[in-house]
C-alpha cells in the first residue's frame, strides 16, 4: 500500500520518471495508479500525477496519435470503469455481441439504447455497369447488416447543432 508520504512525493510533480521515485518499488507505484493517482504512461516510460478519468487511463501510452482502440484495451477500460477483472468484461462483450447476432438474425434488428440500432436491411436486385468492359449486368438481390447511430450519440460526439 502507498503511504501518505509517498503520495505527497507524488503530488508535487507534475511528470516524473519512475527510476525518480526515491521509494523507488513497482508495487508502490502500482498501488498508486491503481489508486487513480498517477497514470503511467507505457510508450515514454512517464508517470503523470493527479486524478485522472478511468477511460482516459486505457489509451495514454499513445494518447498523442489517433488509434483504433483494441478489444483488450476495451476490455481493460470496461473493467476498471465497473470495478471487475479483464475476464469478466471479456466475457460481457462477448456475449452481448453474440445476442446482438442472435437477435438480429431472428427479428431483423437489435437496439442499444444510446448507442444505436443493428439492422438487417433487404436490397433488391438491380443493374450495374462493368467499367472495364463497358457493359451492363444485373446485381441479385440480397441482405445486407447496417448500423444506424442513434441521435444521442451523434449529438455527444459531434456537438449539439444549433
Amino acid at each position: 500500500m502507498v503511504t501518505d508520504r509517498q503520495i505527497r512525493l507524488l503530488r508535487d510533480w507534475d511528470v516524473i520518471e519512475p527510476s525518480e521515485l526515491s521509494f523507488g518499488c513497482g508495487s508502490a507505484i502500482a498501488a498508486a495508479h491503481s489508486l487513480k493517482l498517477i497514470r503511467i504512461c507505457g510508450g515514454a516510460n512517464i508517470v503523470k500525477v493527479g486524478r485522472y478519468d478511468v477511460l482516459e487511463s486505457v489509451r495514454c501510452r499513445c494518447h498523442k496519435r489517433l488509434l483504433k482502440m483494441t478489444k483488450t484495451e476495451l476490455q481493460i477500460a470496461l473493467a476498471e470503469a465497473t470495478q471487475t477483472n479483464k475476464r469478466t468484461a471479456g466475457v460481457f462483450l462477448d456475449t452481448l455481441s453474440a445476442l446482438a447476432y442472435k437477435t438480429t438474425r431472428k427479428t431483423g434488428e437489435f437496439v442499444l439504447p444510446g448507442f444505436g440500432k443493428l439492422v438487417k436491411q433487404k436490397r433488391a436486385a438491380r443493374t450495374g455497369f462493368n467499367p472495364k468492359t463497358q457493359q451492363k449486368i444485373r446485381i441479385p438481390a440480397k441482405t445486407v447488416l447496417k448500423f444506424r447511430v442513434a441521435k444521442v450519440a451523434k449529438d455527444t460526439v459531434l456537438g449539439v447543432k444549433r
